[in-house]
């Protein structure tokens, strides 16, 4: 194999890694040192480097966890064989790429900011002519601040070019590595539209007061579930952005957007307070300050679960059922409809079963990748035989709490034949029993909303719960 005499240099953000290290350090700042985060403004205010500092002062992110371009690593690897001279070129502090480079192990010698100037566009240049002198060079770069090295290099190659970039750089690349890119639907999953399904709910306290025919209530209904859902995107994306280095390490949430590189963790820092504009926009236009109210309470106890409270052992499976039944009030109060103890008490149970689940299947995954505990999480895998007796028995305590509702005298005020209700039991303690048996069979995978939602037989126990109820009303 013939070697190549030229040096390669490489650089590092968006180039070789499929993310930025400095943004990817500001969120493990926010996870784990959330306090720190009042001082970026004022760090940012003396520069970059400065900044840069700072940040990595308190945190450094893990290089085995970090996402890459296949097609750049892979292409290195063969120059590496081939016996070329590779460098890490990047503006990313020494003390954080030089344990990055060492992790890849085929990095010869890397060029990075060190206590001076920013090393990035033409700084960078200006070094990397000195370290090659009289030998030709190449560079891989990805974005606009690269054109002077392109323009100075013999040989340029690049990864994902626009075509505003190819025309802005006015240089001939030689090598083009193609990545995979977001898509609209890869951004709908980042905000996690399938869970939107959660936030029907609000509708429930509205069909359960026989008041579903009020097409106006049921359009406040309707936009009071649109802004859950977008209030409940942006959390889900800042609990996705906190929980990088955790997710990377879970076989299936390691291929959510942002944990992947899909999508640039930066622009988390858009989409979360374009979501929530767009979600307190519409409740305080055409919806009752007291939604907005809750809409505001909603989503600072879905922070404090996102921030704190997911990590604690109990607290974060209550907090969990406590937001469902979060829902059912938010409902109530979007169409003025009051929410009965019976429901809350029902509803508490309930999602504290299916809350047990997501935490059951969570150390489930764990125990096949041979740990001992789940990552961010307040549990061992030992604790899943208390999880398999404590969740069924909330369940099973949801159907009690329905079988003292029928027998009550609350149930006549909506009911012309409450007596039917009673078939809706069975149905409940089939489909709780049911879906514990496939938790425990390892079929049910993180979330049993999602499960139910994707289960034949879940729909079918839910129509026929529905039949019974609309019987029970005639």
């Amino acid at each position: 194999m013939q070697q190549n005499n030229s040096i390669l240099f490489v650089d590092m953000d968006n180039t070789l890694l499929a993310t930025d290290v400095l943004w990817e350090s500001i969120f493990l700042l926010c996870r784990h040192k959330p306090l720190l985060v009042l001082m970026l403004p004022l760090w940012a205010l003396k520069g970059k480097v400065y900044f840069k500092q700072q940040v990595h002062n308190h945190v450094a992110p893990n290089p085995s966890a970090l996402p890459v371009h296949t097609s750049v690593l892979e292409y290195l690897h063969k120059e590496k064989e081939s016996g070329r001279t590779i460098v890490l070129a990047t503006a990313t502090l020494r003390t954080v790429a030089q344990p990055i480079a060492n992790h890849f192990g085929i990095f010869d010698d890397v060029i990075a900011t060190t206590d001076g100037a920013n090393l990035g566009g033409a700084a960078k240049l200006e070094v990397m002519r000195t370290m090659a002198g009289n030998r030709p060079f190449a560079y891989i770069g990805d974005r606009s601040v690269d054109i002077p090295i392109w323009q100075g290099s013999n040989d340029a190659l690049v990864v994902n070019p626009t075509t505003a970039l190819r025309k802005k750089a006015n240089v001939e690349f030689t090598h083009v590595f193609t990545e995979p890119k977001a898509t609209l639907t890869t951004y709908l999953k980042a905000i996690r539209v399938h869970q939107w399904v959660k936030n029907l709910l609000l509708f429930v306290p509205l069909f359960m007061a026989h008041k579903a025919g009020n097409i106006q209530l049921l359009m406040q209904c309707f936009l009071g579930f649109v802004t859950f859902s977008l209030c409940a995107s942006a959390v889900y994306l800042l609990n996705d952005l906190l929980d990088l280095e955790a997710d990377r390490e879970h076989p299936r949430k390691r291929k959510r957007p942002f944990a992947s590189g899909m999508i640039p963790v930066q622009y988390g820092v858009v989409l979360v307070p374009l979501l929530l504009t767009l979600a307190f926009g519409i409740s305080l236009w055409v919806l009752p300050l007291q939604f907005t109210a809750a809409l505001l309470l909603y989503m600072i106890f879905t922070s404090a679960y996102s921030f704190y409270l997911k990590s604690k052992l109990i607290i974060d499976v209550l907090m969990l059922a406590g937001l469902y039944a979060f829902r059912l009030l938010a409902g109530g109060v979007v169409v003025d409809v009051f929410v009965s103890r019976w429901m809350l008490a029902f509803s508490m149970f309930m999602f504290l079963s299916l809350a047990f689940i997501k935490r059951y299947t969570e150390l489930q995954a764990v125990l096949e990748q041979n740990k001992e505990t789940a990552k961010g999480r307040g549990y061992t895998v030992s604790d899943n035989e208390m999880i398999r007796s404590i969740g069924p028995a909330s369940g099973y305590m949801a159907v009690l709490v329905l079988a003292l509702y029928i027998n009550s005298t609350d149930v006549v005020q909506l009911y012309k034949s409450p007596s039917r209700l009673w078939l809706i039991e069975p149905m409940l303690l089939y489909w709780i029993t049911r879906i514990w048996f496939l938790a425990h069979r390892g079929d049910v995978h993180d979330d049993p909303i999602i499960f139910a939602l994707k289960d034949k037989r879940s729909y079918i126990v839910f129509a026929i719960c529905a039949v019974v109820v609309v019987l029970a009303t005639m």
